[in-house]
């Protein structure tokens, strides 16, 4: 009988172990993403569907002028070194789309908003200017 508590204790010991174990892998390793990521049709319904959308272009200048950009976006170059300051000033309380060449700055950008209190941010994702402006012109 003493044998079997032991052998129970020492079983639910290993199973209650690796159930910690497994459960901070899982917070150290997964990212918390604080902001919906859209596909390119997603993000030009969105547009069509909400005119008050805050349309952000996160490529620099120089990308803009060989390009072009969506009609009323704004531009505040990720690259820049007053990036967060601007995306600072900007009104939590509004809608966001972010986009860029490739969908990554844009992500990253999108992440950086989130941590600074932003509650309604989206992300074009897996695609950017080219791909956006031919969705927009259908």
């Amino acid at each position: 009988m003493k044998k079997n508590i032991i052998i129970t204790f020492s079983l639910l010991s290993v199973i209650l172990l690796i159930a910690g174990c497994q459960k901070n892998v899982t917070t150290e390793t997964s990212e918390a993403v604080n902001y919906k990521n859209l596909n390119v049709d997603e993000a030009a319904a969105l547009i069509v569907s909400n005119p008050n959308i805050i349309v952000i272009d996160v490529r620099t200048p120089d990308e803009i002028k060989e390009t072009g950009t969506i009609e009323n976006a704004s531009n505040i170059d990720f690259k820049a070194t007053d990036f967060k300051e601007k995306v600072s000033a900007l009104d939590k309380s509004k809608e966001y789309l972010l986009f860029c060449r490739t969908g990554n700055r844009s992500g990253q950008a999108s992440q950086i908003m989130a941590d600074l209190g932003f509650t309604n941010i989206n992300n074009l994702k897996d695609a950017g200017y080219d791909e956006f402006s031919k969705a927009l012109a259908k």
